[in-house]
C-alpha cells in the first residue's frame, strides 16, 4: 500500500513538473532551432562555451549579473574537469566526450541569468532559460541530439528546486537497466520518467544507457561544485550574490505593483518569509494564481538586511541545502573530489561560521570585519575588496 501511494505521489509530481515546463517553454519555442538534431562535431566545443558565455556579457542584463558570471563559471568548469576526469578513470562513467560535455553543461550552466527570466528577474528559470541556449546554439557547439539532452540533464542537476533523492533515485534505475536488474514498479514509474527526459535514446541499447548514466554522473558533478562553496573568494563574492538578489526583490515587487498588488499588501508581504505564507496571503486577498505565485518567489529569496548578513545566513543555507545535498550525491565521500577544493571549501566555511557566531553573540561590525579579514588572510585567501558598507 505503501509503495502505491509513492507511486502515486511521484506520479502526480511528475505532471505537475512537465506541465509547468510546458506552459513556460511556450514562451521560448521561437528560439529553438528546429535542425538541432544534425549539428556538427567541432573539435573545439569547449572555447565555443565559454565565447557563448562571454557573448552574453554584451546583454542588458549583463551589469546586473554580480556573482553568477564568468568567475563562477570557470571555477565550476575547472572543477567540474577534474571531478568528470576521476569519475571516468575509475571506469564509472563510459560515454564519448563524457568530459568534455560536463565542461561545457559547468561553462553554460548559468547562461539563463543573461536572459531575461519570468517577472524580469535574473534568477527564477535560469535552469531552463540555461538549457534552451544550449539547445539554440546546438549547431555551434557541435551537439547532437543526445548530447544536448545529455548536457541539459546536467544543467538541470544546479536546480535547488529537483530534489537530490530524485537524481539519485533515477541513477539507480539507470544502473539497474544497465545491470539488467528487474525492476520493481517505482522503479518502472522512474524509467518512463527517464524515457521522457532521454527522449533520443533507445533504452535497450547499452551503449545509450551508458550515456544517460554519465549525465547522471554530469548532474551529481555540477549540483556539487555549483553550491560547494569552491571558489577561492567565494566569501568576499556574497556580496555580489547579494546584489542579484536585490535586483530579483525589485523586479517582483515591481511586476506585483503593477498588477494591482496593494502598497499595503505588498509591504505585508514583504514580511513573510514562507513562500506558502506568502501565496495564500495573496490567494485570500482576492489576487489572481500568476501574482500568488510571484508573492511566492519573493519570499523565496533570502535577501539579508546588510552583507555582513548575507554572510552569515549563508550557514543556515549550507545546513538546510548544501550539507545534504553534497551528501546524498557522495562524490566527496568517495573520494571523487579533490583536496585542495576541499581545503577551499573548508576555508570558506569557516569564514562564513565566524561571521554567524560574532553577529550572535552581538559583536561590533567593524570588530567582526576585521576578525574576517584577518582570518582570510591566515587561510591566504584575499577577500580585501569586500563591499560591507550596505
Amino acid at each position: 500500500m505503501k509503495k502505491i501511494y509513492l507511486i502515486l505521489c511521484l506520479s502526480c509530481l511528475c505532471f505537475i513538473q512537465a506541465e509547468a515546463t510546458c506552459l513556460r517553454r511556450a514562451r521560448f519555442l521561437d528560439q529553438y532551432p528546429e535542425d538541432a538534431r544534425e549539428a556538427a562535431d567541432n573539435p573545439f566545443r569547449i572555447e565555443i562555451a565559454k565565447e557563448l558565455l562571454f557573448c552574453l556579457l554584451e546583454n542588458p542584463l549583463a551589469e546586473a549579473v554580480k556573482y553568477h558570471g564568468r568567475m563562477h563559471a570557470e571555477t565550476l568548469a575547472e572543477f567540474a574537469q577534474a571531478v568528470a576526469s576521476r569519475i571516468q578513470s575509475r571506469g564509472m562513467a563510459n560515454a564519448p566526450d563524457f568530459v568534455e560535455l560536463v565542461v561545457i553543461a559547468a561553462w553554460l550552466h548559468d547562461a539563463g541569468y543573461y536572459l531575461e527570466g519570468e517577472y524580469g528577474t535574473l534568477s527564477i528559470s535560469h535552469e531552463e532559460l540555461s538549457q534552451y541556449y544550449v539547445a539554440r546554439h546546438s549547431r555551434e557547439l557541435g551537439l547532437d541530439s543526445k548530447s544536448v539532452q545529455m548536457v541539459n540533464y546536467m544543467i538541470k542537476g544546479t536546480d535547488l528546486a529537483v530534489p537530490a533523492d530524485i537524481i539519485m533515485i533515477r541513477h539507480g534505475v539507470i544502473e539497474k537497466l544497465i545491470e539488467g536488474e528487474k525492476l520493481d514498479d517505482l522503479d518502472i514509474v522512474i524509467k518512463e520518467e527517464l524515457i521522457g527526459l532521454f527522449s533520443e535514446f533507445d533504452f535497450e541499447n547499452i551503449e545509450h544507457l551508458e550515456m544517460i548514466r554519465a549525465a547522471s554522473y554530469g548532474a551529481m558533478i555540477l549540483g556539487t561544485g555549483d553550491i560547494g562553496g569552491f571558489e577561492r573568494n567565494y566569501v568576499g563574492r556574497i556580496a555580489g550574490l547579494r546584489a542579484e538578489f536585490k535586483f530579483d526583490v525589485s523586479a517582483l515587487e515591481e511586476y506585483l505593483s503593477n498588477s494591482g498588488v496593494s502598497s499595503q499588501d505588498l509591504e505585508d508581504i514583504e514580511n513573510i518569509s514562507d513562500p506558502d505564507e506568502a501565496f495564500i496571503f495573496l490567494i485570500n486577498k482576492g489576487y489572481d494564481l500568476a501574482v500568488a505565485l510571484a508573492g511566492e518567489r519573493l519570499a523565496c529569496i533570502p535577501l539579508a538586511k546588510s552583507t555582513l548578513r548575507q554572510i552569515a545566513e549563508t550557514v543556515l543555507f549550507y545546513q538546510s541545502v548544501v550539507n545534504p545535498r553534497l551528501e546524498r550525491f557522495k562524490l566527496i565521500e568517495n573520494g571523487l573530489v579533490d583536496e585542495e577544493y576541499l581545503k577551499i571549501s573548508s576555508h570558506n566555511r569557516r569564514l562564513v561560521e565566524l561571521v554567524y557566531s560574532k553577529i550572535q553573540a552581538g559583536v561590533d561590525d567593524d570588530q567582526i570585519i576585521a576578525e574576517l579579514l584577518s582570518l582570510a588572510r591566515e587561510f591566504g585567501m584575499d577577500i580585501s575588496n569586500l563591499s560591507i558598507s550596505e
